[in-house]
């Protein structure tokens, strides 16, 4: 990995990848300008509902992503396979990057909510700074609510919240910021019932990555 002063994270399973997706990764690109952003797809095991092969996910985000020159595919959850906690994946990207760049987290307002449950929650945010992710509503403001989280977590938020774009990407990591972007109403789930079923996707799918999946006879056996 080439020495980087900022850097994020932005996992999930992608499954498949889809606009909501692409455009909240262009939104903190031009929000944040961090120098790389690494869309990570996590590992599904065989029982997982609705398995597709990690070929097939890695595919479509290479082709979801390709037009994006500070973004990078990671496959190191993919390559681990098994059983892998967030804390793994960000030890290692602090290994890799040092302890003075900017490591970054992306995670939407729900994870937010059950991070205190998380596999050693105490070090991730030692490592990182996170970026929750919530849905805007009408005039525009985030929606976290301090009254609704857990007393750990709404201290750690209270703590740690910092709501100053430029302060929050100066700090190499501990600092918790509240993203909203406009709500871009669809999910993964959504998307692989509505291929099932033969309904329009292409407000959603990107014209390559809707080829890929018909070509690959993807999703026709979902839940």
């Amino acid at each position: 990995m080439p020495q980087l002063d900022t850097l994020a994270i932005y996992g999930g399973t992608f499954n498949p990848v889809h606009a909501a997706h692409i455009e909240l990764v262009r939104q903190c690109l031009s929000t944040f300008e961090f120098e790389q952003l690494h869309v990570l797809p996590s590992y599904l095991p065989d029982y997982k509902a609705t398995p597709v092969a990690a070929e097939h996910r890695l595919a479509m985000l290479s082709s979801a992503f390709a037009s994006f020159d500070r973004v990078m595919i990671d496959e190191r959850e993919i390559e681990r396979q098994g059983v892998t906690y967030t804390i793994d994946t960000v030890r290692d990207y602090r290994a890799e990057l040092g302890d003075g760049a900017k490591l970054f987290f992306i995670m939407g307002s729900d994870s937010w909510m059950s991070f205190t449950e998380w596999h050693d929650w105490q070090e991730i945010i030692q490592l990182v700074n996170v970026v929750v992710v919530s849905r805007a509503q009408d005039d525009g403001q985030g929606r976290l609510d301090v009254a609704q989280m857990n007393d750990e977590l709404a201290e750690l938020y209270r703590h740690c919240v910092c709501d100053d774009v430029t302060e929050f990407i100066h700090n190499t990591a501990g600092k918790v910021f509240e993203f909203s972007e406009m709500a871009m109403n669809v999910s993964s789930t959504q998307l692989r019932r509505a291929i099932q079923g033969g309904l329009p996707t292409h407000e959603w799918l990107l014209p390559q990555v809707k080829a890929y999946i018909d070509e690959h006879k993807l999703y026709r056996n979902d839940e």
